[in-house]
């Protein structure tokens, strides 16, 4: 008698097709809110990256530009007959210590440090980033002060990851620099 309690009725052998279907609606439910937090985290530590090499970049370069025009001897015309300083200019030029002519200015889109003696071009900026309105606005505070230089510039970057989501993003960078006069 045991034995025929064991068995199971003909009619209920496995799940029912409701049973299957709410287990598998749970089951693309949990996977579509898994997958939905997977792709935010990915945009977010995507987004945290491309800033931080954004500010990495303009550091990099506004450290660069203040170390050359720190250490120049003095600031050269870009062309000549021209004022060597003037409010609002996109490039300048000085004479270094070695007695080298360097001029910093863009170059499709990168900030560019070219030695006008030998024609080498260094470029600052780089990845994925955009270098735009770079000015130099320079005022001698006093005779036999040097020059005062207020160095400004916008980085950008726009990338597209996929098909996912697009980022856009820009960081000012300014500083100010006295180029000493020997």
């Amino acid at each position: 008698m045991a034995r025929n309690q064991l068995k199971t009725p003909v009619g209920r052998r496995g799940f029912t097709l409701i049973e299957l279907l709410v287990a598998i609606g749970l089951s693309v439910m949990l996977v579509a809110a898994a997958s939905g937090l997977f792709f935010t985290t990915l945009r977010s530590d995507s987004k945290k990256n491309f800033v931080s090499e954004l500010k990495d970049n303009g550091d990099y370069a506004l450290s660069q530009i203040e170390f050359l025009l720190r250490n120049a001897v003095q600031l050269e015309p870009l062309n000549p007959g021209e004022s060597t300083c003037t409010p609002g200019m996109n490039q300048i030029v000085f004479r270094s210590v070695d007695n080298n002519v360097t001029r910093l200015y863009l170059s499709n889109g990168q900030i560019a440090s070219e030695s006008v003696q030998t024609g080498i071009t260094r470029y600052l900026t780089g990845g994925p980033t955009i270098a735009t309105n770079l000015s130099f606005n320079c005022q001698q505070a006093a005779v036999n002060t040097g020059t005062y230089i207020q160095i400004g510039f916008t980085l950008s970057y726009a990338t597209s990851s996929g098909q996912f989501f697009q980022d856009q993003g820009s960081e000012n960078f300014t500083t100010t620099v006295n180029v000493r006069s020997y």
